[in-house]
């Protein structure tokens, strides 16, 4: 994904501004090495174009599994993580379409049932 990035793209992401690859790959590394995540993206569609630029907009449903262990193999979760809404601006630079800005809203969170059934009457 980072290659996709153009020398000085951002991305806004869990609440933190990520300016060109580099950036971006160092806040990916942080993350856990045991960790499943999955990103199912829909409904996008174009907002506007011209000859080198291009915005989109889509929904992101993420889907994250992390008990500490590698798996092989399909794990058990009981709900997505969320719902986000993505906007992203493309360039064409010398023949390839690069992503110059992009950014995640989340729009929906999913909680435990546990935490549903705390707030039951």
């Amino acid at each position: 994904m980072v290659a996709l990035f153009t020398p000085d793209g951002t991305l806004h992401r869990q609440g933190e501004l990520l300016v060109g690859p580099e950036a971006i790959m160092r806040a990916m590394s942080k993350r856990s090495a045991t960790q499943r995540i999955r990103h199912v993206i829909s409904n996008g569609f174009i907002e506007s174009q011209s000859a080198d630029l291009v915005h989109l907009v889509a929904y992101m449903v993420a889907y994250r599994f992390d008990d500490g262990a590698l798996h092989a193999g399909p794990v058990d979760i009981s709900r997505p993580l969320r719902l986000s809404v993505v906007r992203a601006a493309l360039r064409q630079i010398d023949g390839a379409w690069k992503i110059e800005a992009m950014t995640f809203t989340p729009e929906f969170e999913f909680v435990s049932d546990a935490v549903l059934a705390d707030v039951q009457p």
